[in-house]
């Protein structure tokens, strides 16, 4: 007698042990995998810090301004070549009084190579209120 309570205690645990990973396992499946999506998918929007980066000295070192730079095709100095780059720095001289097309072709000079396939910038910013209302031209 005593061995069967004990057979049947036994049987009954592992029934109810039985019963409850069913119910978590296959009943609970969606509610389980709900909560587990919220907790490790979180979407919070930061907005950046912007400002200046100062020296020791007070001095800007980085500032946040809106611009753009200007940059040419490679490979335009050859000789065959040689009037389509003065050609486009002609014009970006025209529509933009205030830079000088020899620096501008020095810059590119400079950069310039054979091996190098990049655009070449030949002026590093033009701020957004020069370059606005040419901006559909260049």
């Amino acid at each position: 007698m005593r061995i069967r309570l004990i057979i049947t205690i036994f049987a009954l645990v592992w029934i109810s042990l039985l019963v409850r990973v069913f119910y978590l396992s296959v009943n609970s499946n969606e509610y389980y995998g709900r909560l587990s999506d919220e907790n490790t998918i979180k979407t919070q929007f930061v907005a950046p810090v912007r400002g200046e980066i100062l020296d020791r000295n007070k001095a800007p070192i980085a500032i946040n301004k809106l611009g753009f730079k200007i940059k040419l095709r490679p490979h335009l100095d050859s000789k065959k070549k040689r009037e389509t780059l003065l050609g486009e720095l002609d014009v970006i001289a025209d529509l933009l009084p205030f830079l000088d097309k020899e620096i501008l072709l020095k810059n590119y000079r400079k950069k310039e190579s054979s091996y190098y396939h990049n655009f070449i910038e030949i002026v590093d910013f033009v701020s957004y209120e020069d370059i606005m209302p040419v901006y559909s031209k260049l």
